[in-house]
């Protein structure tokens, strides 16, 4: 979705984009700060699920709800804890980019996309299961 928004973004500016020296660091610029906004409201909405269960509209049992939230509270934490390159280019693989792709938005040479995903992942895992002991 937010791989979609920044390309909506980028036809919504038409014109105005030609103007635009790099388009490559216009384009990592929209999907940082999105993918920013995305983390920022959903940890608020988290937060209001935690202060307000029963405002959800399908109610799940209270120990699911508290288990989905304490997932994703570890997910978010350990996602701050990766460099923006790191959870940039794990944003990007997840949202269906394609190496070439990541490449070009995060301006690393292709070759070693790969290797920077490979590390981030194994980052997130370490981090992930520290946080889970």
């Amino acid at each position: 979705d937010l791989a979609q928004e920044t390309f909506l973004r980028a036809l919504g500016e038409g014109p105005r984009l030609l103007e635009v020296e790099n388009h490559r660091a216009w384009l990592y610029r929209v999907a940082t700060n999105l993918a920013s906004n995305w983390h920022r409201q959903e940890k608020r909405r988290a937060e209001r699920e935690e202060r307000f269960p029963g405002n959800r509209l399908q109610e799940e049992p209270a120990e699911e709800a508290a288990l989905r939230r304490i997932e994703a509270q570890k997910v978010q934490e350990v996602l701050q804890r990766l460099g923006l390159r790191d959870r940039t280019c794990l944003f990007l693989k997840f949202a269906g980019f394609r190496y070439a792709e990541i490449a070009r938005i995060v301006g690393i040479d292709p070759a070693t996309v790969g290797t920077v995903l490979a590390r981030a992942q194994a980052r997130f895992v370490r981090e992930y299961q520290r946080l889970g002991r």
